[in-house]
């Protein structure tokens, strides 16, 4: 598996089967053994004609640095052309598909331009691979990628960019998920600061902003992260003023009109540059946005409910 927050490869993830706080039966993740051979080198023993990557911004697919041992990305060094054992520079992505000759091809980035400063709850100031790509960035390494697989006349389709902040990851964990008994409650009520109101049932689960800065409760709109231990939640009173959710456990809402500013700029070029070169559109933003109501394919019924919903994978982001 992939660790979205720490972007370093893993064990593979499994579901488990566990007794909640609750009493109740529930599923919870956990990561198996890691296994070294899954990421061993293989690029030498044939082409691969699917490179999609994960974890690979637009940019990362014309770097010469992505495909190095350790400091690259664990999942293309495994098919690269070259890992730069003689150079110091390994092939790129671009370059392994334009090796293939291909007649037509598809291309959907944009999603890990995003994903990284999604999970990290908007946590920028750890450094730029949590940072959400300059819009200047990704405009000129989507020109590089499509004009150098059109080179030779070469059809293709590029998808857009689905809103990453409707995934499961960001949807499961309401966020008054806070359900306190009146006795809670009113304990509770008596150490508050002003501004902060508990009641019996569901609250505003309570986050501080910035670290160390003044807690407050969560507005409806914002998010919280599959990374939140539910359990904490449900008998730990992790939300409450006594344990306020941490800031990166949080997308607030000056975070969702970042990430949804930026989608709105990279489908814009994308669609721009689906006219300009002649190229399919395939709308994956508006099929995904679909999920919300659910929908329905050859009889069976989709959402974007977590596990049970049939779409997206168990770590809530990926679609099965």
């Amino acid at each position: 598996g992939y660790d979205l927050f720490t972007q370093t490869f893993r064990g593979k993830v499994a579901l488990q089967s566990y007794t909640s706080c609750k009493g109740g039966n529930d599923l919870r993740l956990s990561v198996n053994a890691f296994n070294p051979s899954d990421f061993s080198w293989i690029g030498n023993q044939a082409l691969f004609s699917n490179l999609g990557i994960q974890g690979a911004r637009a940019s990362n697919l014309k770097s010469q640095f992505f495909g190095l041992p350790g400091t690259g990305n664990p999942y293309y060094y495994r098919i690269a052309t070259d890992t730069g054992g003689l150079t110091g520079l390994s092939s790129t992505v671009l370059g392994n598909a334009q090796s293939l000759s291909p007649t037509f091809f598809t291309i959907w980035v944009g999603i890990d331009d995003l994903l990284p400063y999604a999970v990290s709850g908007g946590s920028a100031e750890l450094g730029p691979r949590f940072e959400i790509t300059a819009e200047s960035i990704f405009s000129q390494a989507l020109d590089t990628l499509v004009f150098g697989l059109s080179s030779n006349n070469t059809d293709g389709l590029i998808a857009t960019v689905p809103d990453v902040t409707l995934f499961p990851y960001f949807y499961t964990i309401p966020y008054n998920g806070l359900v306190l008994t009146k006795a809670q409650a009113d304990s509770l009520n008596i150490i508050a600061p002003p501004g902060i109101v508990f009641s019996e049932g569901a609250n505003p689960l309570v986050v501080r902003n910035s670290g160390i800065g003044p807690i407050r409760q969560l507005n409806e709109e914002e998010k919280v992260l599959l990374s939140a231990p539910i359990d904490s939640i449900r008998c730990g009173l992790l939300g409450t003023t006594l344990r306020p959710l941490s800031d990166r456990q949080v997308l607030k809402s000056d975070e969702l009109v970042a990430l949804r500013t930026a989608l709105q700029v990279y489908n814009d070029k994308i669609r721009s540059i689906a006219q300009l070169y002649g190229l399919a559109l395939s709308d994956m933003h508006g099929f995904f946005a679909k999920l919300t109501s659910g929908i329905r394919v050859n009889g069976l019924d989709f959402s974007y409910k977590y596990l049970s919903g049939g779409f997206f994978s168990s770590d809530g982001i990926h679609p099965n």
